[in-house]
């Protein structure tokens, strides 16, 4: 047991490298989810749809997870969402706390032009980013299982301790590239991963009653699939 741990774990941090940050261009490839689409039941013939999702597509991607979602909705399904969120006008010590673990701002799109701290394969014009709208999200109807920025910061100073900022964090321009990051200080995958998920998890179980879908992303997988193995769901549609 201790040795599939290492082996996910190891998958785990390999994922992290290019998830959420910079994306292997080879997890980018397809115009369609249909094939990373994971379906969930537990004994009371309660269903999950987990649709990994990636930070930018190819034209038609998100059209094909919003046709997913759109389907399952008319189905009465509830939509647990990512999405972290972010208030533009705060220029204070929560943004730069966040870009000081993950080595980018988080400005509130990732096709962001004038945020030059992003990876440049957010700007290239044949991918699309993710957005709630084009994944078919209902922000009236369906439930954010993410957190506000803020919010998400003081979880992860709770947990881990708090995020020290220095005169390189306050002198370099929140959209500017950045090359303050402390990444033997601060854990990215932390951040990104264990504190986010704690939060997804909360809101399964807060409406395990129904039947679920779940757009979050692709690098989240492993973490989803043991939190539901330990629930009782068993994976009967896809492959991890």
């Amino acid at each position: 047991m201790l040795k599939k741990l290492k082996v996910i774990l190891a998958i785990l941090s390999f994922s992290l490298l290019f998830g959420c940050k910079s994306l292997l261009v080879s997890i980018i490839v397809r115009s369609n989810v249909d094939k990373d689409v994971k379906v969930y039941l537990d004994s009371e013939q309660n269903k999950i749809v987990y649709i990994p999702t990636i930070h930018l597509g190819k034209k038609g991607y998100y059209n094909s997870i919003k046709r997913i979602v759109d389907s399952l909705r008319n189905k009465k399904y509830i939509v647990l969402y990512e999405g972290v969120g972010v208030d533009t006008t705060d220029r204070g010590d929560i943004p730069r706390k966040f870009r000081k673990v993950v080595g980018f701002h988080l400005s509130g799109t990732y096709k962001d032009e004038e945020n030059k701290s992003l990876p440049n394969a957010f700007k290239k014009d044949k991918y699309e980013a993710q957005t709630a709208e084009n994944m078919g999200v209902d922000k009236n109807l369906d439930i954010r299982a993410d957190y506000s920025l803020d919010s998400l910061i003081f979880h992860y100073e709770k947990k881990f301790g708090e995020i020290v900022l220095n005169k390189c964090d306050y002198e370099t321009p929140l959209l500017s590239k950045y090359k303050c990051r402390d990444d033997k200080k601060y854990s990215e995958f932390d951040l990104l991963y264990i504190i986010r998920e704690e939060k997804l998890y909360k809101s399964i179980l807060e409406n395990k009653e129904n039947n679920i879908v779940i757009l979050y992303g692709k690098g989240h997988r492993f973490g989803v699939h043991a939190f539901l193995r330990d629930e009782g769901y068993k994976l009967i549609e896809g492959k991890l």
